[in-house]
Parts: structure tokens; C-alpha cells; sequence
């Protein structure tokens, strides 16, 4: 079965990736779902902006807990998707 938008924010709102006595950087992370399945993820869909904000938003707190995160990427060029540009549109 797919994973739905509540799956990614309940897992990201869960994460732990603590490591004691091992700082953990976490690299090269996006908001683009390996499960793109349905209207859900569509990011033409204005319903699901909020969404990506949310999820984002989950997986950053959790990142912040470790020794650092790197998003994918400042600003793309080649791929007008928000989902892999922290800086957005």
C-alpha cells in the first residue's frame, strides 16, 4: 500500500536518529516523497503545498537535534520543482 502525506509526517515527526558519543550529520535530504503515488503529492495541486511545508518543516526539527544537516540544494536551475530547492520559487 502507498504511503500517504500522514505516513511521512508521522515518520519524520518520529525520527531518532541519535547516536550517543557519534554526532550524526544527516546530508543531502529533500521533500521529494519516494512514493509519489496519487493527487496527494502532485505539487501543481495547491492543496498540497502545506503539506511539503509541514513535512519539511517535521524533518528539519528532527535533523536539528543531530550535529547538522545539508538540504539537496540551495537553487536548481534545470528542474522547476520546489521539492529539491531549499530557497523554493
Amino acid at each position: 500500500m502507498p504511503a500517504t502525506q500522514q505516513d511521512y509526517l508521522q515518520t519524520s515527526c518520529s525520527d531518532n536518529r541519535s547516536n550517543p558519543g557519534a554526532p550524526t550529520v544527516v546530508g543531502e535530504w529533500s521533500i521529494s516523497p519516494s512514493d509519489e503515488e496519487g493527487e496527494q503529492f502532485v505539487i501543481s495541486n495547491p492543496d498540497n503545498v502545506e503539506f511539503y511545508k509541514k513535512w519539511a518543516a517535521a524533518q528539519m526539527l528532527a535533523y536539528e537535534e543531530q550535529a547538522g544537516w545539508v538540504f539537496w540544494s540551495w537553487k536548481t536551475e534545470l528542474r522547476p520543482d520546489f521539492r529539491w530547492d531549499y530557497q523554493g520559487e
